[in-house]
């Protein structure tokens, strides 16, 4: 019997630590010091003192029943979008989507008053991206963020999850146009260190639009996994085992991407290669409605299909792309017939 108690005893303030006293700790502060209607007019107010952005969301709450075990700060039913300029040739664009939640750290929010941010999650995102020559001005050069008057937040993300996006992207000078739908994309790691080291995850159910369909003539879907190293914070990207498919097509990546930050101009030095060797696996790989009797064909041979991705990023240039491909004894030919 006496076991049995210890053990009940134990189960209940176990409960009473992880259950009971963080939903008491999350009620006082969600009704009586942090309400959304403060933190939602805070932040309006801070955004709008600070930067060029339009802002506007439906609240800005404290949430726990949804982000259990963890508290999150959510932002519900939000919008941002860049600043309207009278110039047609500067950037514009906005966003909107159905929530944005960030965990924190609930002992820094006791202890120091400090809003300590340790993982994103993007729900729904819609973007609309119209590129310009430049982008427009986003912070007002007669403020200082660094002021005592700013949110006392801490960014430690060490991860960033976006689902079910779309987003659409117009080159005002050409009318070209790219639209990107039911993406998703996960990033796992180091992400605030000045020598930043993730996982990057991003599945792109659907890329259309006009300059996708006149190049290839259909949309095509992307997937991308791999890690990554940084340094300078995100100025210099490197990509180590990284593997991506289009159309089902799986390609091995590996290079640089330089200068995000433009201290001169963004440049990329990849290469990428086909990890299909036989002909017959690339067969493979091709859809049914395509090729609905590839079944009844033989194929035979080896193929090799690389290439480069190197030269500058900018609104007026882009990096030089060359692919090289050799196939070697390559025969195609339908079953039950002597020659092909």
């Amino acid at each position: 019997m006496k076991i049995i108690k210890y053990i009940l005893i134990s189960i209940i303030t176990i409960i009473t630590l992880l259950i009971v006293i963080p939903s008491i700790v999350f009620a006082v502060l969600h009704y009586w010091i942090l309400t959304p209607e403060y933190l939602t007019t805070q932040a309006k107010e801070t955004i709008k003192q600070y930067t060029y952005i339009n802002f506007d969301c439906k609240s800005i709450e404290l949430d726990y029943l949804n982000s259990w075990p963890s508290l999150s700060l959510a932002i519900n039913e939000g919008s941002v979008g860049l600043p309207i300029e009278k110039d047609s040739t500067i950037t514009n664009g906005n966003l909107s989507f159905k929530k944005l939640y960030g965990n924190i750290q609930l002992k820094k929010l006791l202890s120091e008053r400090k809003i300590q941010i340790q993982s994103i999650t993007l729900e729904d995102p819609t973007a609309e991206l119209s590129l310009g020559k430049r982008m427009p001005f986003i912070i007002k050069k007669d403020t200082n963020l660094n002021k005592k008057t700013t949110p006392n937040l801490d960014f430690r993300i060490n991860q960033i999850d976006i689902t079910n996006a779309y987003v659409n992207i117009n080159k005002k000078k050409n009318n070209q146009n790219i639209e990107i739908r039911n993406a998703s994309l996960v990033i796992k790691g180091d992400l605030t260190g000045n020598e930043p080291s993730f996982i990057i995850k991003t599945d792109c159910k659907e890329i259309g639009g006009h300059t996708i369909k006149k190049l290839l003539g259909k949309e095509i879907s992307f997937n991308l996994e791999g890690e990554c190293k940084g340094t300078e914070k995100f100025n210099n990207i490197t990509l180590n085992k990284t593997t991506f498919q289009i159309n089902q097509f799986p390609f091995e990546l590996k290079g640089n991407i330089i200068d995000l930050n433009k201290k001169y101009c963004t440049s990329a030095d990849l290469s990428f290669n086909l990890l299909a060797s036989e002909l017959r696996e690339i067969m493979d790989f091709i859809p049914q409605q395509i090729l609905p009797e590839r079944s009844d064909y033989i194929v035979t041979g080896n193929t090799t299909l690389k290439g480069t991705i190197k030269g500058n990023i900018s609104g007026k240039e882009l990096p030089d792309l060359k692919l090289s491909c050799q196939i070697d004894k390559g025969s195609l030919y339908k079953k039950d017939i002597n020659k092909g």
